[in-house]
């Protein structure tokens, strides 16, 4: 029965003005009254601090790491005059899980459909309105999706063709059981996990840092649950990863401690 009038909405620290305007009107659309914008990586070391309360932020500075559904954020956070501030920040607005996904897609799971059918192009087709096979590319999608998160946990994931009742050009049902392999999903996306690892290595550069300098860098985000993000993140910047706050909710109880 409570009227809720006030909302906190956290944004990555690579949102431009516009990107932030929008997202504080979107707020006052939905009908509050006052929209707080915090800035996600500031957002988790609040979720940090309040988990390891023994941690003296005042005398550490981090990376906060932060590998989400649809956009990536990487940022230097330290106390300066007392408050938790973003000091640098690098990222990709769109970059994220979803793009692991269309990888997973395109690379693995549309050539081995093809090995099995006769379809031309079917990416191309997947991704043209006017073809039979247009809606197959969401389909797609959400089994890599299923097979991606699977992957985090075991070695090998299996998609049943079969419940896509797909067709190819020549009416024959392509109904294999398609196994794929944790290696085969990391050799899609490490090129793309490297990327992420350089924009680090520029705060660090901008800032007269060394990776002895930094203590761990704060994991979050969906992302954070992909084995190799934390093995070669930890491997290409030699900082050892923090995984200590759920990578899942970390930026809502951050928000909520605000």
């Amino acid at each position: 029965g409570e009227k809720v009038e006030t909302v906190v909405i956290t944004i990555p620290a690579s949102f431009d003005t516009a990107q932030s305007n929008a997202t504080k009107d979107a707020g006052l659309t939905a009908g509050f009254k006052q929209v707080v914008l915090l800035q996600e990586p500031i957002a988790a070391s609040l979720a940090y601090a309040n988990k390891e309360k023994s941690v003296d932020l005042r005398n550490s500075q981090r990376i906060v790491y932060d590998l989400g559904g649809g956009t990536f954020d990487v940022a230097l956070v330290k106390i300066v005059e007392g408050e938790l501030t973003v000091v640098d920040h690098e990222g990709d607005n769109y970059l994220g899980g979803s793009d692991f996904d269309a990888l997973f897609v395109e690379k693995i799971i549309v050539p081995e459909i093809c090995r099995r059918g006769n379809f031309g192009d079917l990416l191309s087709q997947m991704k043209s309105e006017k073809s039979k096979y247009n809606k197959l590319w969401y389909r797609l999608l959400h089994a890599a999706e299923s097979a991606k998160i699977e992957l985090s946990a075991k070695t090998s994931a299996e998609i049943d063709l079969g419940l896509l009742n797909l067709e190819d050009e020549e009416g024959n049902l392509i109904d294999d059981l398609l196994t794929i392999t944790r290696s085969e999903f990391e050799d899609v996306i490490k090129p793309t996990i490297d990327s992420t690892a350089e924009m680090m290595k520029r705060i660090l550069t901008r800032n007269s840092l060394r990776s002895e300098d930094l203590k761990f860098v704060l994991m979050v985000g969906g992302g954070a649950y992909i084995p190799l993000v934390r093995k070669r993140i930890e491997e290409l910047m030699c900082i050892p990863i923090n995984t200590s706050i759920d990578p899942t909710n970390a930026i809502a109880v951050g928000a909520a401690w605000f």
